[in-house]
């Protein structure tokens, strides 16, 4: 349960962070950090850094061992989907914009739920790498999701969208057992989430 409630304010710290950080900043931008402005300075570090390690010091190579080389295919599916979908975006205009944040809110959705299931159905002993993994990448996707929301739509927008994924990961931890259930029987599932 502690695992649930430090995942929800992480996610809600989103609107939080995104005040403190303020606008880029750093070298090259004219905009010296500040501190206040250094909120963004270690964000950016554990988007950049922490994140990436524990996916690819842990997770990558525990799907591999277990002989699941479509996760290399999901991850740069994952990897290159948003950049040309936000490529696109410029050039079609700012209907398929809104679409973007749509399908991609939705896929955070499922993602909210299986973090919830996942939180709920750790072993006794489990390495605390993955809880904490799941708990830090909530910090960058609340920030996200409240500035394309905030942005895109208006505020109110920014908090139902938190909302709903603050739900669904509640949701997922409810019905965890029957969620991660599901997980090995979906190799859609499986490579979606990945």
């Amino acid at each position: 349960m502690l695992y649930l409630i430090a995942a929800l304010a992480a996610l809600a710290a989103g609107p939080l962070l995104a005040r403190e950080a303020g606008p880029r900043h750093g070298p090259g931008t004219g905009v010296a950090p500040t501190p206040g402005r250094r909120t963004g300075l270690a964000l950016d570090g554990l988007v950049l850094v922490a994140i990436p390690g524990l996916v690819f010091l842990e997770f990558v190579p525990a799907a591999i061992g277990d002989g699941d080389w479509a996760v290399l295919v999901a991850l740069l599916a994952g990897l290159l989907i948003p950049v040309v979908a936000e490529r696109g975006s410029r050039r079609w205009g700012a209907r398929t914009h809104r679409w973007a944040l749509y399908f991609g809110l939705s896929g955070l959705v499922v993602h909210a739920a299986l973090d919830g299931a996942a939180l709920a159905t750790l072993p006794v002993g489990a390495p605390l790498s993955f809880p904490l993994a799941v708990v830090l990448h909530r910090l960058p996707v609340g920030l996200a999701v409240w500035l394309l929301a905030a942005r895109e739509i208006d505020r109110r927008a920014g908090i139902a969208a938190l909302s709903v994924l603050a739900l669904a990961t509640v949701g997922g931890y409810l019905s965890g057992a029957a969620l991660v259930g599901l997980a090995p029987d979906s190799g859609a599932l499986t490579l979606y989430q990945a």
